[in-house]
């Protein structure tokens, strides 16, 4: 009698933990199965900059980019390299709907995220500059 009584109450913890972690695993960003933005894992290259003008201002400020000289890879694991060069930087990312949340250390930051075609995407910084990557 005692014996199963012990049995009983271990299994109903475990039961009463395995649900807590079930729900814990859902409710992070990295598992979201509802994003409806673009798909961003795999290695990408900078294509552009610009600054989007203010308004009642036509004219939008373009950076020449070296062609292939800043590349990111997104990465399942919820980290984002980013090579320039000979250097790296890694971070951290996740991707709610058509925001891009990127974390370099210091918390957090939102952009918004577009996709241009099948292989272009953009995404707005709060400075208003805007970056689009094309896949590789």
């Amino acid at each position: 009698m005692k014996r199963s009584t012990v049995a009983a109450i271990v299994i109903a913890v475990l039961l009463v933990f395995s649900v807590f972690l079930f729900r814990a695993y859902r409710n992070t960003p990295a598992t979201a199965s509802a994003n409806t933005g673009p798909q961003l894992l795999g290695e990408w290259q900078l294509d552009s900059v610009y600054a989007i003008a203010p308004a009642g201002n036509a004219s939008a400020v373009s950076a020449p980019i070296q062609k292939g000289a800043i590349h990111f890879k997104f990465k399942a694991d919820s980290t984002l390299e980013q090579f320039t060069g000979s250097d790296s930087l890694v971070m951290h990312y996740y991707q709610q709907d058509s925001a891009l949340f990127i974390d370099k250390g210091a918390g957090y930051t939102a952009h918004a995220l577009k996709q241009l075609s099948d292989s272009l995407i953009s995404f707005a910084t709060a400075d208003s500059l805007v970056y689009v990557l094309k896949r590789k």
